[in-house]
Parts: C-alpha cells; sequence; structure tokens
C-alpha cells in the first residue's frame, strides 16, 4: 500500500474502504443482535473481495 511505518499515509485507504462497506453494502444500518452485524459484515467483505 504504502511505505513501511507510515500508518498516517494508510489512513485515506481505510476510509475509502470503510465507506465502501457502509454505502454500497449497507453497512451504515444499525443491528439488534451482534450476530446479524457479523454476518452482514462478512458477506460484505466477501462480496468486496470477489465481485469488485
Amino acid at each position: 500500500m504504502t511505505e513501511e511505518n507510515h500508518c498516517y499515509e494508510n489512513y485515506s485507504v481505510a476510509e475509502k474502504i470503510n465507506k465502501t462497506l457502509k454505502f454500497e453494502f449497507g453497512l451504515y444500518n444499525t443491528f439488534d443482535y451482534f450476530k446479524e452485524a457479523q454476518t452482514a459484515f462478512n458477506q460484505a467483505v466477501f462480496l468486496y473481495n470477489n465481485v469488485q
């Protein structure tokens, strides 16, 4: 990604991934149970890694 030991340079990459997971995969919702959130997150990550 960027140079080693420069975490501040990775901030924009992390923000982009968070935004993508929230808005493209519906993770902006609130969940009643942890298991629901975990399932939604796992599905979103799977789609992000395998479809995009």
